[in-house]
C-alpha cells in the first residue's frame, strides 16, 4: 500500500476527534481514505489522493441503528465508516485509554475501495469452480488496514457496505467486516538457530479457504507455503516450513500460523500471510529480524498449542 502521512497528525486537524472508547458510542479511529487513479495492472498509478476518514468499530449491530453523536463536521459525506464486526478482530486494535496519546500509540489506518474477484493462484482455484460472481457480491466494498506494530497487533479487513437506509445519518457509510486477517507478531525478533512461529489468523463465515505464506526481501520474493483448503493439502512447502492449522467454528478465529525451524540470516525479511475466500482475499505482513546470538530454544510463542489444531 502507499506510504501515508502519520496518522497521529490527523488528531490535530479534527477538533473533538475521539480516538478511544467514547461514552456514548463505539471506539473511534482516525483513518485515511486512499484512492489511486490512472496506471493499470502492473503499472504505478498516475495520482494518489487521501481524504480524512473516521472508523466506528462496533461489535454486532443492534436491531435499531443509533444516531452517532458529535461526528466531526468537516469530514466529507461517506467518510465516516460505521463498521459492524461480530467476530471482533477489529475490536482487538489497541487504542489509547484516554488523554493525549504518546508518539507511536496511535495505530496507522488506511481504507480503500475494494473489488471482489477470483484469485489467480493454483491453490485457490478450487474456491471458484464455476468462474462467475454470485449476486451477493454487488454493492460497494472496502478494505481497511490497521497497524499497531509497537503494540503487537495488525489487522486487514474486507468490508461489505450495507443498505444506506439502515443509517439515520446519510453521510455515514454502514459496512460489515466479512474477512479479517490479523497477526499478534507483526514485528518479531529471533536469535540464530531458534524455531520461530509467525502468528496469523483470520475470521470469516464458515466455508472453504486457502492460505499463502510469501517471503519478500529487497524486491525479491517467493512462496514459502501454500495450502489448498478445498483439497486439504499443501501445494508448496519449503523444507522445514509447517503450517499450524486450527479451523475455528462460526464466529471464532482460524489459526494459520507458520513455523520456521532453526532460522538463519536468510530468513530475515517480510512474510505476507494471505487468506483466500471465494472472490475475496486479504493479507497481513509480518517483519522478522534475526540477531547474531545463537542458541536453541522452543518456539517463540505458545500460539500453536491450542487443542484441535494440526501441523500441515
Amino acid at each position: 500500500m502507499t506510504s501515508l502521512a502519520p496518522v497521529g497528525a490527523l488528531a490535530l486537524l479534527l477538533p473533538g476527534f475521539t480516538l478511544c472508547l467514547a461514552a456514548a458510542g463505539p471506539p473511534r479511529l482516525s483513518c485515511w481514505f486512499v484512492e489511486e487513479a490512472g496506471g493499470g495492472v502492473g503499472v504505478m498509478p498516475s495520482s494518489v489522493t487521501q481524504r480524512r476518514a473516521l472508523l466506528l468499530l462496533r461489535g454486532a449491530r443492534g436491531g435499531h441503528p443509533e444516531m452517532e453523536p458529535e461526528l466531526p463536521p468537516d469530514l466529507e459525506p461517506g467518510m465516516v465508516f460505521d463498521i459492524a464486526d461480530p467476530a471482533g478482530a477489529l475490536h482487538r486494535v489497541p487504542l489509547p485509554a484516554g488523554g493525549r496519546p504518546k508518539e507511536g500509540e496511535l495505530p496507522a489506518c488506511e481504507i480503500n475501495a475494494y473489488t471482489p474477484q477470483e484469485a489467480h493462484v493454483p491453490w485457490a482455484a478450487g474456491l471458484t469452480p464455476e468462474h462467475r460472481s454470485p449476486l451477493g457480491l454487488g454493492g460497494p466494498w472496502f478494505i481497511s488496514s490497521i497497524q499497531a506494530p509497537a503494540r503487537g497487533y495488525g489487522v486487514s479487513a474486507v468490508l461489505k457496505s450495507e443498505e444506506a437506509a439502515m443509517s439515520l445519518q446519510p453521510a455515514v457509510t454502514m459496512a460489515t467486516a466479512v474477512l479479517s486477517v490479523f497477526s499478534r507478531t507483526p514485528h518479531l525478533h529471533s536469535r540464530l538457530g531458534r524455531d520461530v512461529l509467525l502468528d496469523c489468523g483470520f475470521t470469516a463465515p464458515p466455508g472453504p479457504f486457502s492460505v499463502e505464506w510469501r517471503y519478500q526481501y529487497r524486491g525479491a520474493g517467493r512462496v514459502v507455503l501454500a495450502y489448498d483448503g478445498v483439497s486439504g493439502r499443501a501445494h508448496v512447502a519449503e523444507e522445514g516450513a509447517q503450517l499450524f492449522l486450527e479451523e475455528g467454528r462460526a464466529g471464532a478465529d482460524t489459526n494459520v500460523s507458520l513455523r520456521l525451524p532453526r532460522v538463519g540470516v536468510r530468513h530475515e525479511g517480510t512474510y505476507i500471510c494471505t487468506i483466500y475466500l471465494p472472490h475475496l482475499h486479504a493479507q497481513q505482513a509480518l517483519e522478522l529480524r534475526i540477531t547474531s546470538e545463537s542458541g536453541g530454544g522452543p518456539l517463540n510463542s505458545c500460539l500453536c498449542s491450542q487443542p484441535g489444531g494440526r501441523w500441515v
